[in-house]
């Protein structure tokens, strides 16, 4: 059982929650727990948890490195911001960065696959998306549990590789009172989520970690649908860097072999 879990780990970049060899095998008469995982048919996202998304890579490490070097310049020179949110944390507006332009076709990309996880169009205010600060050192070292609302999807991107900080991390209790769960994704990669869903930052306890936080509504416009479901998917043409076939054409043909034809 310790070897199942150490793979699940490094896999996935995951911390297991515990369970039993059972729940290694698919029963269609029971419901579905955390510990199980669905890859969805693009096999871009996988579902770690009760409405909990594992997202790969929809940001660069260029972009990645210069908006912390960004972030953390702004940050000493006391550029930060709280929002005035509830639960205070050290905040910069990706709006303020050079490499917003970046970020915001990464975050298109990213609620393309969002929408092919969930099949709900979602969009966000750009000006409103800013990115955390975590320091074991100074300022904002954890967030407590809670929830982001109902009726939102978050996205969070992190910025940072898994060597630059000790701790850490997206902690998630499930709806169904399973064990909680925690993901860490990789420099660039993501974590899609219902607002619903209860959660906190996990302490950093060495370095810094930066994440990108978006918070994500349904669009409720019918006629801004179309205009918005095409922006979202060339953004993921681009970051993805391959052609996005239609849902027909996906049907028709036989699986690509590239795994890059399916994120979109």
């Amino acid at each position: 059982m310790a070897a199942i879990q150490a793979a699940y780990q490094a896999l996935f970049d995951v911390e297991a929650p515990p369970f039993t060899t059972s729940a290694l095998h698919n029963d269609p008469g029971s419901r579905r727990r955390p510990g199980k995982k669905r890859r969805h048919d693009a096999d871009a996202c996988v579902e770690v948890g009760e409405d909990v998304f594992r997202l790969p890579a929809v940001l660069d490490e260029q972009t990645c490195r210069a908006a912390v070097l960004e972030v953390d310049d702004r940050v000493a020179l006391g550029l930060s911001t709280t929002r005035g949110a509830q639960l205070p944390t050290t905040d910069v507006y990706v709006r303020d960065l050079k490499c917003a332009p970046a970020i915001h076709k990464a975050i298109d990309a990213g609620m393309n696959l969002m929408k092919r996880c969930t099949g709900r169009l979602v969009d966000c205010e750009k000006e409103q998306v800013f990115i955390i600060t975590y320091c074991a050192a100074t300022g904002c070292r954890s967030l407590g549990r809670h929830t982001d609302g109902d009726g939102k999807r978050t996205l969070l991107i992190t910025l940072d590789a898994s060597r630059d900080y000790a701790g850490g991390g997206t902690r998630f209790y499930p709806k169904d009172a399973a064990p909680s769960f925690v993901v860490r994704p990789a420099r660039g990669a993501a974590v899609a989520f219902d607002g619903s869903v209860e959660h906190e930052g996990e302490a950093v306890v060495g370095g810094r970690r930066h994440v990108v936080v978006v918070f994500a509504t349904d669009v409720a416009v019918e006629t801004d649908r179309p205009s918005i479901r095409a922006a979202q998917r060339r953004a993921a043409q681009s970051v993805f860097g391959a052609p996005a076939p239609s849902w027909r054409d996906r049907r028709r043909a036989p699986r690509a072999a590239s795994a890059n034809h399916t994120l979109f």
